[in-house]
């Protein structure tokens, strides 16, 4: 059916966005640690990074983890507006353009169904 088909196609264009994701991700988490000043508890390791840095993605932070240090609220900025306006936008648009593809093919592949229905008709009204 269209949605089944639909929701498949949606989810092979986004396996591109999603390591493009997990690039940005990881790249920041290692951005953050590199310039969060020593007595951070939220960057003092990779993990720790990575799960602030993901709460950030995901809108959630301490918002006194980034006052510190002027670089640190430079990198909170560019992260939050990276994430919410410029992926969030990316994604809109692959799924934008997955939805026109299907419905150009849909026209298609319904009288392709329809013929096959009809064949099993008729296969099925010669047998009688």
């Amino acid at each position: 059916s269209f949605l089944v088909s639909m929701l498949v196609e949606c989810i092979k264009d986004m396996v591109p966005f999603l390591s493009l994701c997990a690039f940005v991700l990881v790249a920041n988490t290692f951005a953050f640690q590199l310039v969060a000043p020593p007595g951070s508890v939220d960057f003092i390791d990779f993990k720790s990074a990575w799960f602030t840095s993901f709460a950030l993605a995901l809108g959630e932070f301490e918002p006194t983890a980034y006052v510190d240090s002027a670089l640190m609220g430079y990198f909170f900025h560019y992260f939050t507006l990276l994430v919410s306006v410029l992926l969030l936008n990316v994604l809109i648009a692959i799924i934008s353009d997955t939805y026109e593809r299907v419905q150009e093919k849909l026209l298609p592949r319904s009288l392709l169904e329809r013929a096959k229905l009809l064949l099993e008709m008729q296969h099925r009204m010669q047998d009688r």
